[in-house]
């Protein structure tokens, strides 16, 4: 049974692999042909929640099929759904597709309201839309989490990095962001000074006081620090690390605001903060390979 489960496993994931390296306009094709589907999918769910009956086809749903169908490529085209990177999914593309979605329910409602089809109700011109909203944001999550998730943890071989951020502000939010397709780091926490945000969660992370620190350190087990702190000084910053100097833990930086400003956050614009320390680069070598610059007179190391 174990060898079955592997040998599945093994062929599911070089399919992934291949879709993965199909040229973007078959990708585009393979996308658009599953959204098809679902859009089919949607109809037959509308109209099995506005009369109770699961009924697959007959002439109503044919037309009501044929409407939806007709009415989802155009508009989704406009919107510019179609030119997304999937492995980027992020909020704004959900958004776009709700209303591209909500666009496709003003346009259905207006249609069968002034040309009534026999046996569609109008309903469905508001419940296909809901309903393929639904389906289309679950369709692009599970995809972006078997399609590139999944792929980028099986290339990584080595032990994956336990990380806290310090800083629950936007800067921390967007270099989550970034964490979520670096398969070498795993994001644990937030650390922040507000007392007001401790406990609560960030996209289902959970922020923590910044108190005890080493005790926060040992119980979950981190080994990487990452300041999201662009806004403050150099001496309110190197006061934050100075909380972690009795910490065996690598403390790495964002770059400072006008840095930010010429470009976007993501692990690249790490700077580990080590000779201050005492602390090797080791870990700095591991996470992000040994092509970096050592900053001698500020003590940083900075990833090219």
């Amino acid at each position: 049974m174990v060898k079955i489960w592997q040998r599945a496993h093994d062929v599911l994931l070089e399919m992934l692999e291949r879709m993965v390296e199909l040229r973007r306009a078959n990708k585009i094709i393979l996308l658009v042909i599953m959204d098809g589907i679902l859009c089919a999918v949607a109809v037959w769910i509308a109209f099995s929640l506005r009369l109770g009956v699961w009924d697959l086809w007959n002439s109503a749903v044919a037309k009501a099929l044929g409407v939806s169908l007709g009415t989802w490529l155009p508009v989704f085209a406009i919107r510019g759904v179609y030119r997304s990177v999937m492995r980027f999914v992020g909020s704004r593309t959900l958004i776009n597709i709700a209303v591209s979605c909500f666009l496709m329910a003003l346009v259905l409602s207006a249609f069968f309201v002034i040309y009534p089809v026999p046996g569609v109700p109008r309903t469905v011109g508001v419940l296909q839309p809901m309903t393929f909203a639904a389906l289309l944001v679950t369709n692009r999550l599970f995809a972006r989490y078997f399609l590139f998730d999944i792929l980028n943890q099986r290339s990584f071989d080595g032990s994956p990095s336990r990380v806290l951020i310090f800083g629950a502000g936007s800067a921390g939010r967007q270099l989550a962001l970034s964490l979520a397709h670096e398969p070498g780091m795993v994001l644990r926490g937030y650390i922040d000074e507000d007392a007001r945000l401790a406990g609560q969660h960030l996209d289902g992370v959970k922020i923590y006081k910044n108190q005890q620190l080493d005790r926060l350190v040992e119980m979950l087990e981190i080994d990487t620090v990452l300041l999201a702190v662009p806004g403050v000084s150099r001496q309110q910053r190197m006061r934050i690390v100075r909380q972690f100097a009795d910490i065996p833990v690598h403390v790495l930086t964002l770059p400072a605001v006008v840095d930010l400003v010429e470009g976007s956050i993501s692990t690249d614009n790490l700077r580990e903060i080590g000779n201050c320390l005492g602390k090797s680069n080791a870990a700095h070598r591991v996470l992000f390979g040994s092509d970096f610059e050592e900053l001698r007179p500020f003590g940083f190391v900075s990833a090219l």
